[in-house]
């Protein structure tokens, strides 16, 4: 949301300011998978950007340590596939 607590920044500045270094990555690494080891609150920025729902949503979504969220990228729209799969 667009709260921000005192000294630090909102869900949504967070949510864009990893989208945009994600699709950074996506452009410099176009047709290579990336692997990135992330705090649950950044995985789950990327998976409501790609289903392109509200945060309220996208926080129902549980990810667990050591679990992997598959989410693949073209031209800017995200297809999300497995959320929180533990091997």
């Amino acid at each position: 949301g667009p709260h921000t607590p005192p000294g630090g920044e909102s869900w949504d500045e967070s949510a864009h300011r990893v989208h945009t270094t994600v699709q950074h990555l996506t452009r410099k690494y176009a047709g290579r998978h990336i692997i990135a080891v992330a705090h649950f609150g950044v995985i789950l920025t990327q998976v409501q950007m790609a289903l392109q729902v509200p945060a309220t949503q996208v926080l129902a979504h549980k990810i667990d340590n050591f679990s992997v969220t598959d989410i693949t990228w073209e031209n800017g729209r995200g297809t999300v596939g497995q959320i929180n799969h533990l091997a």
